[in-house]
């Protein structure tokens, strides 16, 4: 009885083991699928202007200029779309993306093995059945944020290990090792950034986002956590470079917003909790329920913020005078209609 028990355990465990290493499929040849502007594709050196339907294999390079941006889809049906000032490569068979410069925002459907994310000065990340936003700044600094999916986690060059949930942003300052977690407003940043907005399709995972923003929405109205600029949440400016370029934001623009960080109502730095709250009506919600969410009166105009890029004005928003940018209007994470 107990040779037939742990035989059929035996075959068990190969069965799983065989289907669990079918599942996981390599990254390989991506066919890119938008072009914004200056994007060049270069491979042993040799680089040229890259177009739509232009296959990039392991061993190519796409750079993207100022103002530019691109997407790539792969034979996974993992879609990947490029940041301003980008350079993106990926190795095959580890399922490795490496970014040395720019950022980019990549979904990886369930079951195909997730993505192993380089991001140079012996950082790395790595998530399974996830959408994510990386960046990495010209000083080294790095950003790596989960919108949606499974846990991700960002390993250090000291070996660290620091798992960022969906709905959180896990930063690295130049030359530190010690991650910074925020749990950042996905839905202003669903929003917000080029990444989402600039291209005509819809980038998959944004079902997942929603739920995430349901949830965060919960809380807001709960009053479990409030909303707030970075610089309030205790993030510094170099943790804003990085985070910043997920949006199109400059460090001034970061600072501004009211809406990006989440967080319980005692975090804020030097202030009371309920000092920069007032009550903020989401339409959308059943019975118009009242929010409550962090504000600001106004953007000191001399610290020279400007509004930022990348707003989607097409969805409805319009685009807000300059001296009231869309950075400092509350938006607060909302619920879905039920179908």
């Amino acid at each position: 009885m107990k040779r037939g028990v742990c035989t059929a355990l035996t075959f068990f465990l190969v069965y799983l083991a065989t289907n669990v290493a079918q599942a996981v499929q390599e990254l390989k040849e991506a066919e890119i699928t938008d072009v914004k502007n200056q994007v060049v594709k270069g491979v042993d050196g040799t680089k040229s202007p890259a177009a739509i339907k232009d296959k990039i294999g392991e061993k190519n390079v796409v750079d993207t200029e100022a103002a530019s941006m691109a997407e790539l889809t792969f034979a996974d049906s993992s879609v990947t779309r490029l940041g301003p000032s980008s350079e993106f490569s990926f190795s095959s068979k580890e399922r490795i993306v490496k970014l040395d410069k720019g950022s980019f925002l990549m979904h990886t459907p369930p079951g195909n093995g997730g993505v192993n994310v380089d991001l140079g000065g012996g950082v790395t990340a790595s998530v399974t059945g996830t959408t994510i936003m990386v960046a990495r700044d010209a000083a080294g600094g790095v950003a790596f944020m989960v919108m949606e999916g499974s846990t991700g986690k960002i390993m250090t060059k000291d070996g660290k290990t620091t798992q960022i949930q969906p709905g959180e942003a896990g930063s690295i300052t130049p030359g530190s090792s010690e991650v910074k977690v925020s749990t950042v407003n996905v839905d202003f940043i669903k929003d917000h950034a080029p990444l989402f907005q600039e291209f005509s399709s819809v980038m998959p995972g944004t079902e997942g986002i929603q739920g995430v923003s349901d949830a965060q929405a919960n809380q807001i109205q709960m009053e479990m956590s409030i909303l707030m600029a970075p610089t309030d949440a205790g993030l510094s400016d170099e943790h804003s470079s990085a985070l910043g370029m997920l949006l199109g934001y400059t460090i001034a623009q970061m600072n501004a917003s009211k809406n990006l960080i989440l967080a319980e109502p005692d975090t804020a730095a030097g202030g009371e909790a309920g000092s920069s709250q007032s009550n903020v009506t989401d339409a959308r919600q059943g019975g118009a329920e009242t929010m409550t969410a962090s504000t600001s009166a106004s953007v000191d105009t001399a610290s020279g913020a400007e509004a930022p890029a990348g707003t989607d004005t097409a969805a409805g928003t319009n685009a807000a005078p300059d001296t009231q940018p869309p950075v400092n209007q509350p938006v607060i994470p909302q619920a879905a209609t039920p179908f």
